[in-house]
């Protein structure tokens, strides 16, 4: 199952729509995608709307502006009545993904379920460089594994949303009593992967796979 949080920026939706078209039937033999329209304009949501005629798709609306917490509760919920997820992948609109980091990510995840997986991402750059969130210590973090295929895995305290890939047990806990208190929005990702690392709980990083975050990130952080 795939989340989408949206507000606006159809070009990047877009993208992510042929993406999934092209790839997930390829790796999943049940996939649905669910496409959270947070306070979009009437012709964004009308286009939204119309992706939701293939059966993959999934419409769904969310009116508190700037809930990351309340977009993703309502996309798990609405996603769960169609299907028993086993993976949870969250993209964001800014993200412009790969086929071979996707499958890279979906691997480890698996690989590693066993070891109380909570999430799995990978870097980010944009026209080559390493842009936000990418930060000097992603570089340094405690190095998990030297995989044979995949690299460097790192692991870390958190991870950001952007394009990354969860256990359906442990995302689900993201609109919860202990939660209440989080930020709703930028450091959402932050607060509930502390939490989850607090309780022993996984969030790997893979060092030699990336995909671009449009302008550096630059949507993410408005």
């Amino acid at each position: 199952m795939v989340l989408i949080p949206i507000n606006n920026y159809i070009e990047g939706v877009n993208r992510l729509v042929q993406f999934a078209k092209d790839n997930l039937s390829n790796l999943f033999n049940e996939w649905k995608v669910i496409l959270i329209n947070n306070n979009s304009d009437d012709l964004t949501s009308k286009k939204l709307k119309d992706f939701s005629n293939d059966k993959n798709f999934i419409y769904v609306e969310q009116r508190v502006p700037k809930n990351l917490k309340l977009n993703f509760d309502l996309g798990i919920k609405v996603g769960n009545a169609y299907m028993n997820p086993t993976i949870i992948s969250i993209w964001e609109t800014d993200a412009i993904p790969n086929i071979e980091t996707f499958k890279s990510l979906l691997t480890v995840f698996v690989e590693e379920r066993k070891n109380n997986i909570a999430s799995v991402s990978p870097m980010y750059k944009w026209k080559g460089n390493y842009c936000y969130p990418t930060h000097s210590h992603w570089h340094t973090d405690p190095i998990y594994k030297k995989h044979n295929v995949f690299g460097e895995i790192t692991k870390v305290h958190a991870i950001p949303f952007i394009f990354s890939v969860w256990n359906p047990l442990h995302i689900s806990r993201i609109n919860s009593s202990e939660t209440k208190d989080f930020c709703e929005f930028l450091q959402l990702c932050r607060d509930f992967g502390k939490l989850l690392s607090s309780e022993g709980k996984l969030h790997l990083r893979l060092k030699s796979f990336n995909i671009d975050h449009v302008d550096g990130g630059k949507k993410s952080r408005g």
